[in-house]
């Protein structure tokens, strides 16, 4: 969530220990390159309408927990870019989201990514992780799929 409190695809500012965290949009930074910016809007734009809510670090519930890019520059072109989804499938006092909606959501948000292909144009890798507790961490063994 942004400081506003609405849907948000980007860094995370401040310290949870503080009680005070928020996520920033990369749109302004120089050292975001344009093929992340186009991944970027394009999942925002599919979690503000996704019915499931984003992570709350502070409370720990949501469905949308963490996006993580990383892009290759020089060994490919058009370049290579990673993109790993973490989803909390399980919200604190054990109320879990319905596993065909999730996959539902997951699928839709690869078919959102792929279809118009993103413009500049990259060689997209997608895979999904499952977390379902306060960590950060899925456990071992636990569902890593690569879509």
């Amino acid at each position: 969530l942004d400081v506003q409190g609405a849907p948000c695809v980007g860094f995370m500012l401040g310290q949870v220990r503080l009680y005070g965290v928020a996520v920033a949009s990369p749109a302004d930074c120089r050292n975001v390159s344009p093929h992340m910016q186009a991944a970027v809007a394009r999942v925002q734009s599919f979690v503000q309408r996704s019915p499931l809510a984003p992570y709350d670090k502070m409370s720990g519930t949501g469905f949308w927990r963490q996006i993580t890019m990383r892009q290759t520059f020089h060994a490919a072109d058009p370049p290579g870019l990673l993109i790993v989804v973490a989803a909390q499938h399980c919200a604190p006092g054990g109320a879990r989201v319905d596993e065909a909606v999730a996959e539902a959501e997951l699928n839709g948000l690869v078919t959102h990514l792929q279809e118009p292909p993103l413009d500049p144009p990259v060689q997209l890798s997608i895979t999904t992780e499952c977390c379902d507790g306060p960590g950060e961490a899925t456990p071992a063994g636990d569902s890593i799929t690569r879509l």
